[in-house]
């Protein structure tokens, strides 16, 4: 079986990402990693395996391509699964 995370991205300048779906204990069990084009939207998907029930956070982590500065990062609120 498969199973997949869906999110929307977007940055205001072009920009890499990183987003990793997390065990409640901070572990990465999926990830994907690219680069945006300013101001569009993006609709992103995290598939694998089946996971096992339990709690889960998306977390992104985005960085601007050209000057970078800090990474921004965007942690979701806590996903139940089973």
């Amino acid at each position: 079986d498969v199973c997949s995370s869906d999110l929307m991205l977007a940055c205001s300048r072009d920009c890499t990402y990183l987003v990793t779906l997390e065990r409640a204990d901070g572990k990465p069990v999926r990830a994907k990693r690219g680069v945006l084009q300013a101001d569009v939207s993006t609709k992103l998907t995290i598939s694998g395996a089946t996971l096992s029930a339990g709690k889960y956070r998306l977390r992104a982590r985005i960085v601007a391509s050209t000057s970078p500065g800090p990474v921004q990062q965007y942690v979701s609120t806590r996903l139940s699964l089973g």
